[in-house]
């Protein structure tokens, strides 16, 4: 039985191991299955503003949310977001404010995550704070007085050279942060003498959005807190919840929490589509995560990279940004 055995015949007796691995195989097919869909799969339907052409309708896929918590940028789970985002292998990340504060650290410093946090120390917290500051400086000096957390996010990675929100911003995957203010970004932003203003509820708009004119959606929840709830609670903006959903974390059910709810609850709210056939892994991240992306991300992009290099983004803020610009000079010109 195990003369012959390598990583891909472990991961093919996952289903036999029973317990959790059972549950993070069918975790994989799941992912599988939200990767793999097309709109092509679907017979057309007039009544439904998609394509009618086959081909364009072969480039059409299930909108991807992944949500992560902050702990997880401290690992080497960092290089495996990275490659999500450079590859465009999702459409959205939902995560908070301290990861991204470490992405943009080890970017800066060009260090690498050892598992420990780096911004313990009040040095490497001045270091980050010191480089934000620089960064709002330069936004106001472009005239970026009022930005929602994706696009600040997106001018900082532009600004970047490397790292998860660099590649964020090089390929416009959105990174939502619905508590972007309860960090370092916050204390900087207080000790900055600058008018920038985050507007979140742009970027309530956008994730909700995203969901509304996507065809199929799939969330892929790593951990849980708010960066679990903001996608789940954006899933329920298409009337029938996600189609896809995984969920992996060590949260329990017993005390209520949400961090401890099951795909069934999620069910029960609409969160989670009734015939999407979703899987919970209790288990920590950093252990099966890097197993799952094996078998799923990684294979995917191997065997259809044609798709995912001629993927497009569509930025669901800009008719609303739009809007505010106009509302905000009218308001100067009345002043005036």
């Amino acid at each position: 039985m195990f003369e012959d055995m390598n990583f891909s015949s472990l991961v093919k007796q996952l289903p036999m191991l029973g317990s959790q691995a059972r549950q993070l195989s069918l975790a994989i097919e799941e992912t599988n299955r939200m990767l793999k869909y097309r709109l092509s799969h679907d017979p057309y339907d007039p009544s439904r503003s998609y394509p009618e052409s086959l081909s364009e309708r072969e480039q059409i896929g299930c909108t991807i949310l992944m949500s992560f918590t902050s702990n997880m940028m401290q690992t080497q789970l960092r290089e495996y977001f990275t490659f999500i985002a450079a590859n465009k292998l999702v459409d959205g990340f939902s995560t908070t404010a301290h990861g991204l504060e470490l992405d943009i650290f080890y970017s800066i410093t060009k260090t690498s995550p050892t598992g420990d946090n780096p911004l313990i120390s009040k040095q490497n917290q001045d270091t980050l704070i010191s480089f934000l500051e620089s960064q709002f400086i330069l936004m106001e000096k472009l005239q970026n007085f009022q930005l929602c957390p994706t696009r600040f996010l997106e001018f900082i990675g532009q600004n970047l050279s490397s790292g998860f929100l660099f590649e964020c911003a090089r390929t416009k995957t959105p990174v939502f942060c619905p508590a972007i203010t309860d960090g370092l970004f916050g204390n900087a932003l207080c000790q900055t003498k600058t008018r920038l203003v985050i507007d979140q509820v742009a970027d309530i708009r956008g994730i909700n959005t995203l969901v509304k004119r996507s065809v199929r959606t799939g969330s892929i929840i790593l951990g849980a807190g708010i960066s679990k709830h903001h996608v789940n609670k954006a899933s329920l903006m298409n009337d029938r919840g996600a189609d896809y959903a995984v969920y992996i974390n060590t949260a329990e059910e017993f005390d209520g929490s949400d961090a401890g709810a099951t795909p069934d609850e999620a069910v029960g709210c609409g969160k989670v589509s009734v015939n999407a056939q979703a899987v919970k892994v209790h288990s920590d991240v950093s252990l099966v995560f890097p197993i799952l992306f094996m078998e799923t991300f990684h294979k995917e992009l191997e065997n259809n990279k044609e798709f995912y290099a001629n993927k497009k983004r569509e930025d669901v803020q800009d008719t609303y940004l739009v809007e505010i610009d106009k509302q905000n000079k009218k308001k100067l010109k009345a002043k005036k």
